[in-house]
């Protein structure tokens, strides 16, 4: 995956302004910039205004066991590794997606860009296909791995229970599992990836496995049946 490593960076910068936290294992950071990237520019960005910094505890970090080496710092306010700049005239979301590389290796993150890169090109006319992120960048930094995406504003950054809680309920509306369950299946039909599903039974390795086992129980009670039968 050299060709991953030598990305190109497009010239833009994103302040990082709402609460932003960074997950273990190559997991999305709950950060959401409601803002669209600036054109590319050939000319060198100008120096990004002075912005607050916020040094408080957020999300993960108020954990009591958090290890403060286990993740890449973000503070609200800065300049995303001097790239990427938030422009807030527009609705749509950013998603930055940090992997650690102590819980995993640059390999293992260049694996996982792969298969997104791969979902990115595929039929764009699949129902689900509007609802799955996308990367538009990615650099390392500091020893870790950056992966950035945008988001369908579909997702609004909340979780399934948020969002059944504003309407009352503590389930996911069926609109929302429509959406879903278009996602699911465009990554598992369209592109294959048994490994994406969330049904055991779709992989390959765990049911041929288990047909194996299903032959030899079955040949187990006919050599009994055998044994026992009277000629």
């Amino acid at each position: 995956m050299a060709a991953q490593k030598a990305s190109r960076f497009r010239d833009f910068q994103l302040t990082l302004q709402s609460s932003s936290s960074v997950l273990r294992r190559l997991r999305p950071l709950r950060l959401s910039l409601a803002g669209a990237m600036s054109a590319p520019s050939s000319e060198p960005p100008p120096p990004p205004s002075p912005t607050p910094m916020i040094y408080e505890a957020i999300d993960e970090e108020t954990i009591p066991n958090s290890c403060p080496n286990d993740y890449y710092s973000l503070h609200p306010g800065q300049v995303f590794n001097e790239r990427w700049k938030e422009e807030p005239e527009s609705s749509r979301y950013v998603a930055v997606k940090i992997g650690a590389c102590t819980y995993g290796s640059i390999a293992a993150a260049e694996h996982e860009l792969k298969l997104s890169q791969r979902i990115a090109m595929a039929n764009p006319s699949h129902p689900g296909a509007g609802y799955i992120r996308t990367p538009i960048d990615n650099f390392q930094i500091g020893g870790f791995y950056v992966v950035i995406t945008i988001l369908n504003a579909f997702y609004k950054r909340k979780s399934a229970y948020a969002i059944g809680n504003e309407r009352g309920s503590t389930s996911l509306p069926a609109e929302k599992q429509y959406k879903l369950k278009s996602s699911l299946e465009f990554t598992a039909i369209e592109q294959e990836l048994e490994a994406l599903s969330l049904d055991p039974r779709d992989d390959s390795t765990i049911t041929d496995r288990r047909k194996e086992l299903r032959i030899e129980k079955r040949k187990l009670i006919i050599e009994e049946l055998y044994k026992c039968r009277k000629l």
